[in-house]
Protein backbone atom coordinates (compact mmCIF):
# COMPACT_ATOMS: atom_id res chain seq x y z
CA UNK A 1 0.00 0.00 0.00
CA UNK A 2 2.31 2.79 -0.64
CA UNK A 3 2.28 5.49 -2.48
CA UNK A 4 4.43 8.17 -3.93
CA UNK A 5 3.41 10.47 -6.61
CA UNK A 6 5.26 14.19 -7.43
CA UNK A 7 4.62 16.75 -10.44
CA UNK A 8 6.53 19.83 -11.77
CA UNK A 9 4.06 22.37 -12.38
CA UNK A 10 3.42 25.77 -12.48
CA UNK A 11 0.11 27.50 -11.80
CA UNK A 12 -2.27 29.68 -14.28
CA UNK A 13 -3.97 31.63 -12.08
CA UNK A 14 -7.59 30.04 -13.10
CA UNK A 15 -7.91 26.70 -10.76
CA UNK A 16 -11.18 28.43 -8.57
CA UNK A 17 -12.56 25.02 -9.00
CA UNK A 18 -11.00 21.41 -7.59
CA UNK A 19 -8.29 20.20 -10.78
CA UNK A 20 -7.15 16.74 -10.73
CA UNK A 21 -3.30 16.39 -10.69
CA UNK A 22 -2.89 12.87 -10.95
CA UNK A 23 -4.73 10.24 -10.01
CA UNK A 24 -6.40 6.17 -10.96
CA UNK A 25 -9.57 7.40 -9.50
CA UNK A 26 -13.21 6.42 -9.14
CA UNK A 27 -16.13 7.42 -7.00
CA UNK A 28 -19.70 7.26 -7.21
CA UNK A 29 -22.70 6.71 -4.81
CA UNK A 30 -20.88 5.48 -1.46
CA UNK A 31 -17.86 4.34 -2.64
CA UNK A 32 -14.69 5.70 -3.67
CA UNK A 33 -11.45 3.60 -5.17
CA UNK A 34 -7.87 4.46 -5.21
CA UNK A 35 -6.28 8.16 -4.86
CA UNK A 36 -6.20 11.89 -6.17
CA UNK A 37 -3.60 14.29 -6.05
CA UNK A 38 -5.46 17.76 -7.05
CA UNK A 39 -5.55 21.05 -6.00
CA UNK A 40 -7.39 24.85 -6.12
CA UNK A 41 -7.16 28.53 -5.13
CA UNK A 42 -9.20 29.84 -2.46
CA UNK A 43 -12.26 30.23 -3.96
CA UNK A 44 -12.83 33.53 -1.81
CA UNK A 45 -9.02 34.05 -1.24
CA UNK A 46 -6.90 34.66 -4.43
CA UNK A 47 -3.55 34.92 -1.57
CA UNK A 48 -4.63 30.74 -1.03
CA UNK A 49 -3.90 27.52 -2.28
CA UNK A 50 -5.70 24.14 -1.51
CA UNK A 51 -3.77 21.14 -2.65
CA UNK A 52 -4.99 17.63 -1.72
CA UNK A 53 -4.59 13.98 -1.77
CA UNK A 54 -7.65 11.84 -1.26
CA UNK A 55 -7.33 8.13 -0.71
CA UNK A 56 -9.73 5.43 -0.57
CA UNK A 57 -7.39 2.69 2.04
CA UNK A 58 -8.58 -0.92 3.01
CA UNK A 59 -9.69 0.62 6.91
CA UNK A 60 -12.58 2.96 5.27
CA UNK A 61 -14.13 0.51 2.93
CA UNK A 62 -14.09 -2.47 5.99
CA UNK A 63 -11.55 -4.33 4.57
CA UNK A 64 -9.05 -6.23 6.91
CA UNK A 65 -9.39 -6.53 10.64
CA UNK A 66 -9.67 -2.18 11.25
CA UNK A 67 -12.82 -2.26 10.49
CA UNK A 68 -14.85 0.12 8.38
CA UNK A 69 -14.87 4.15 9.28
CA UNK A 70 -17.68 6.14 9.31
CA UNK A 71 -18.79 8.53 6.56
CA UNK A 72 -17.49 8.56 3.24
CA UNK A 73 -14.69 6.40 1.95
CA UNK A 74 -12.26 9.12 0.68
CA UNK A 75 -10.15 10.26 2.64
CA UNK A 76 -8.50 13.81 2.11
CA UNK A 77 -4.93 15.52 3.37
CA UNK A 78 -5.58 19.04 2.93
CA UNK A 79 -2.64 22.03 3.15
CA UNK A 80 -3.50 25.43 2.71
CA UNK A 81 -0.77 27.38 1.00
CA UNK A 82 -0.56 31.00 1.62
CA UNK A 83 0.99 32.86 0.09
CA UNK A 84 0.39 30.45 -3.32
CA UNK A 85 3.10 30.17 -5.60
CA UNK A 86 3.76 32.74 -7.61
CA UNK A 87 1.83 32.59 -11.03
CA UNK A 88 3.68 30.81 -14.02
CA UNK A 89 6.41 30.12 -12.11
CA UNK A 90 7.50 25.86 -11.28
CA UNK A 91 7.53 24.11 -8.77
CA UNK A 92 7.86 20.76 -7.28
CA UNK A 93 4.76 18.93 -5.47
CA UNK A 94 5.19 15.79 -4.09
CA UNK A 95 2.62 13.28 -1.74
CA UNK A 96 3.48 10.17 0.00
CA UNK A 97 1.01 7.59 1.89
CA UNK A 98 2.90 4.86 3.52
CA UNK A 99 -0.36 3.14 5.17
CA UNK A 100 -0.20 5.32 8.27
CA UNK A 101 0.38 8.69 7.09
CA UNK A 102 -0.10 11.03 4.15
CA UNK A 103 2.00 13.73 3.53
CA UNK A 104 2.47 16.63 1.11
CA UNK A 105 5.83 18.52 -0.14
CA UNK A 106 6.35 22.06 -2.03
CA UNK A 107 9.87 22.13 -3.21
CA UNK A 108 10.81 19.55 -0.54
CA UNK A 109 9.08 21.13 2.29
CA UNK A 110 6.52 19.04 4.32
CA UNK A 111 3.38 21.31 3.92
CA UNK A 112 0.96 18.62 5.38
CA UNK A 113 0.73 15.45 6.90
CA UNK A 114 -2.18 13.46 8.68
CA UNK A 115 -3.71 9.71 9.38
CA UNK A 116 -6.29 9.70 6.49
CA UNK A 117 -8.13 7.60 9.12
CA UNK A 118 -7.35 9.42 12.32
CA UNK A 119 -4.58 7.68 13.53
CA UNK A 120 -3.65 3.93 13.43
CA UNK A 121 -2.87 1.73 10.29
CA UNK A 122 -5.40 2.54 7.63
CA UNK A 123 -3.86 -0.35 5.06
CA UNK A 124 -3.44 -0.39 1.08
CA UNK A 125 -5.19 1.92 -1.23
CA UNK A 126 -8.42 -0.12 -2.67
CA UNK A 127 -8.40 0.17 -6.68
CA UNK A 128 -10.87 -0.50 -9.15
CA UNK A 129 -11.03 -4.33 -9.75
CA UNK A 130 -11.60 -5.09 -13.54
Amino acid sequence: GNLTVEAWMALDGDATSMSGIAGAFQEGAGYARGWVLQHQYDPNRRDSWFVSLGLATEATHGVGSTGAAAGSPLRQVVARVTPPPPTGSWFHLAATYDGWMARIFLDGVPVAASSPCGGGYCGGIVYLCV
